[in-house]
């Protein structure tokens, strides 16, 4: 999110993200695959999330691995929990389909999800659960999970889902005040996941860690995401307040 800095991520927020999880199912059955760098918050969901559960941890080959290799390593080790950004979904689907065979739920963020990958992927593989999971690195990793279905391609886009376990969202206006549904504004977060703050950097930290408006005595993380509760209780994200993208 801008300008690289440090997140200072608590003990309790990792346990919150894997512990008795209720977006994923993790046993000691499972083989979890470590592609993502240690400085991505992503690897506290794959390393931790085998380690704290009796899973499996395979990790990729070090250096530009390239999709032959992940799909080597896939299916080598058996994955049977995977992990990927939004954008390495996309160029495995289209690429490398056949890499994802006995995978048994597969997590896809960090940016939109393109129905059309994912109308493939729920096609290609009968009972996979494809999971859309949302969240910035200061509410640790995962803070709204949705399990995608057919259904969802009738909707304009797929849902981020709700709060995981032990997590809240809220989606408020310039005043502070909850938005009812369908009203688009900002999306705050909070619950056990929330950092510390910003290593070093207390102005940031003050200025996107702020009081909650709606419990006291506890703090929010403003996400700088534009987003909208959906009549089914699910959250749609919209877009950024700012000209921020990624690449």
């Amino acid at each position: 999110t801008g300008i690289p800095k440090g997140v200072c991520v608590t003990h309790r927020g990792v346990v919150r993200l894997v512990a008795d999880a209720n977006y994923v199912d993790i046993s000691s059955k499972d083989v979890f695959l470590q592609g993502s760098t240690i400085s991505f918050d992503a690897a506290t969901f794959e390393i931790w999330g085998s380690l704290l559960n009796g899973a499996a941890l395979a990790v990729l080959p070090p250096g530009n691995v390239s999709l032959t290799e992940w799909t080597r390593a896939i299916q080598q080790h058996q994955v049977t929990i995977l992990w990927l950004t939004a954008g390495l979904f996309h160029v495995m689907v289209d690429n490398q389909l056949q890499a994802l065979q006995g995978v048994q739920q597969l997590l896809v963020g960090g940016d939109v999800v393109s129905k059309t990958h994912a109308t493939k992927v729920l096609e290609r593989y009968n009972g996979i659960r494809l999971i859309n999971g949302y969240g910035p690195t200061e509410n640790t990793t995962f803070t709204c999970c949705h399990e995608i279905s057919a259904a969802d391609m009738e909707r304009p886009s797929i849902p981020i889902g709700r709060p995981i376990g032990n997590t809240q969202a809220y989606v408020l206006d310039g005043a502070g005040k909850l938005l009812p549904a369908g009203v688009i504004g900002e999306l705050y977060t909070g619950g056990d996941g929330l950092a510390q703050g910003y290593l070093n950097r207390p102005e940031l930290t003050a200025e996107k860690f702020v009081d909650s408006p709606i419990v006291p005595a506890t703090r929010l993380y403003r996400t700088g995401d534009l987003a909208r509760w959906l009549p089914d209780g699910t959250i749609e994200y919209v877009g950024r307040i700012d000209d921020q993208v990624k690449i």
